[in-house]
This record gives C-alpha cells, sequence and structure tokens, in this order.
C-alpha cells in the first residue's frame, strides 16, 4: 500500500484530468485508482440510501404502534 501511495504522492489526479501513463503498469495503478473511488462513492451512496430507508420503517413502526 504504502508503495502505490508513494506513486500517487507527486500525481496531481483530478476526476476531469486526463493522467497519460508512462508505462502499462502505472496505467493500470491510475485505473484501479479511479475504479476504488468510483466504489467507495457508490457505497457511500448506498449506506445513505440504506439509512433513509430504516428511518423510514422506524417512523412507520412509531406510527403503527401509536
Amino acid at each position: 500500500v504504502n508503495s502505490v501511495l508513494s506513486k500517487f504522492r507527486d500525481l496531481n489526479l483530478d476526476e476531469n484530468l486526463e493522467f497519460v501513463a508512462e508505462d502499462q503498469k502505472d496505467e493500470v495503478i491510475v485505473s484501479i485508482f479511479h475504479q476504488i473511488k468510483d466504489l467507495e462513492k457508490q457505497a457511500k451512496e448506498r449506506k445513505e440510501w440504506a439509512h433513509q430507508k430504516a428511518m423510514q420503517a422506524a417512523k412507520k413502526l412509531s406510527s403503527d404502534l401509536t
């Protein structure tokens, strides 16, 4: 992990910036980095959705009990 992170310290990675890798290994690393960011975003969205659904269920249960 530290060796991968050290490669990114000097890079300016932005979602709108197309990075041209010097070799195929760097290209794969950058691709995986973007995939990780996308998966983290999806996980956050799904957690928020699940939280909203849990809150809706709790409100409905509370309403039904009263």
